[in-house]
């Protein structure tokens, strides 16, 4: 039997993430969790569980600008922010003759009147042999407001208990990105849409801002791949 790989090349960016974190917030955060009960004060003298409370804390700051980043990166902008890298839309975009992903900008806007016909013209135009429980559709803020209400009226004529707007269209999943602009949805496998980062802890500069103005901050600069 011959099997014939696909495969795909991904390409590593480096960036750096700046955040300044408040002294008194993360002692807060960490001694919470060492006075939990059955915690036995784990993290107060251990510095790996320090480092890992750290890390989360700090992942918990730049996780909205890593999610923006990860729709809205584009090296062609002119924002220096977003130009850091290339996201989905930029990568999509930039390969619109492939049947793996398709972004649909809806014309004359998505109202609770016309969305559900709206994104059942985007999901019939995926080809039959792709496994529909393998498809999410990833709408933008609007189409997703525009959806519940329209899931919710449907609920309230057909008399049925309980909510419809549960984020789906059948046996397509409906995931709800505030980054998207108005009236796009991107419908692809969930296999095909991938995005990875990680950090270079051996490269963090850590700054002590309380030894310059007298504030109880610190900064913290991370190198990260993404």
């Amino acid at each position: 039997v011959t099997v014939d790989l696909d495969g795909k090349l991904i390409k590593v960016d480096r960036l750096s993430m700046m955040v300044e974190v408040c002294q008194e917030d993360i002692e807060k955060s960490m001694f919470g969790q060492a006075m939990a009960i059955g915690s036995n004060n784990s993290m107060v003298n251990n510095p790996i569980e320090f480092s890992k409370a750290l890390w989360d804390y700090l992942g918990g700051k730049v996780n909205e600008e890593i999610e923006e980043l990860r729709w809205l990166g584009d090296k062609t902008s002119a924002n220096v922010f977003l130009k850091l890298t290339d996201g989905y839309l930029a990568r999509v975009n930039a390969n619109t003759a492939s049947l793996a992903s398709k972004i649909d900008s809806i014309t004359g806007g998505v109202t609770p009147a016309n969305v559900i016909a709206e994104l059942t013209k985007i999901v019939s135009a995926i080809p039959v042999a792709v496994d529909e429980t393998e498809i999410k559709l990833f709408v933008s803020r609007n189409i997703w407001l525009a959806y519940l209400v329209a899931s919710n009226l449907l609920n309230a004529q057909a008399g049925i208990t309980g909510n419809l707007g549960n984020g789906f269209l059948g046996n397509y999943t409906i995931v709800p990105v505030s980054f998207l602009p108005a009236n796009t949805a991107i419908a692809t496998r969930q296999a095909d849409i991938a995005y990875a980062f990680d950090n270079e802890p051996e490269q963090m500069v850590v700054v002590d801002m309380y030894e310059s103005n007298a504030v109880p901050t610190v900064r913290y600069r991370v190198n990260l791949k993404v």
